[in-house]
């Protein structure tokens, strides 16, 4: 398949490792890889370009290919306020998706979390939800939404709150069943193939929840 990948976000956990994926698997002839900061990556099927991403003039001249993979979030902390954390995990998204559908990208992959609710009250979750929404409604041929839970792997940026959580989901793993699989601690390489593999293999819907993942990120699948 002669198919164009185009990632936003793609030096995180998951978007770093879904571009090492991308690269490697044949069905992608081009990889093309839009971000705020330069990913060190060097390959053949790669273009990457760096600017800002509220730049629309930027963004609709790069945003050009076969599937949108959305992989840009970030924490509070970080990003300083509420208003700043708003701006990358949803106004960003949003942006970025609704210029992919007018530049006629057919498809488009997006990373939530776990919990996502736009009338939740948590505000973390009320954003990825809302982020949700708007993003289902642009109309692309095909949306995909997926919700890791806790991510494992080695970020480059350190997160207290997410280690600390580490020693708790990690051998809560093995206690929790059924409805409550979904919970499990997941590890972002797997959410990045599972990624891949809901596109190359056409699977239907559109919400994947991470025991979903869990599965569809197999290397057996």
């Amino acid at each position: 398949m002669n198919q164009i990948a185009i990632v936003a976000g793609a030096t995180g956990l998951v978007g770093s490792s879904l571009l090492n994926q991308l690269l490697d698997d044949p069905y992608f002839t081009k990889v093309i890889s839009i971000s705020r900061r330069d990913s060190g990556i060097k390959h053949t099927k790669l273009s990457e370009f760096i600017g800002p991403l509220d730049d629309v003039t930027f963004l609709k001249n790069h945003i050009k290919g076969d599937i949108l993979f959305c992989c840009l979030g970030t924490t509070i902390k970080k990003a300083g306020s509420r208003e700043a954390f708003k701006k990358v995990d949803l106004e960003i998204p949003v942006l970025i998706a609704k210029i992919a559908s007018e530049n006629q990208v057919p498809a488009i992959c997006v990373v939530s979390s776990i919990g996502a609710n736009a009338n939740g009250s948590n505000f973390y979750l009320q954003t990825k939800g809302e982020m949700e929404n708007e993003i289902l409604n642009l109309g692309f041929e095909k949306t995909t939404i997926v919700r890791p839970s806790m991510l494992l792997g080695n970020r480059k940026e350190f997160r207290l709150g997410e280690e600390i959580g580490k020693l708790v989901m990690i051998p809560s793993n093995y206690l929790l069943f059924g409805r409550f699989k979904k919970y499990r601690a997941i590890k972002g390489e797997t959410v990045s193939r599972a990624m891949i593999n809901i596109k190359k293999k056409n699977i239907s819907g559109k919400i994947f929840e991470s025991d979903q993942l869990e599965k569809y990120g197999s290397n057996i699948l």
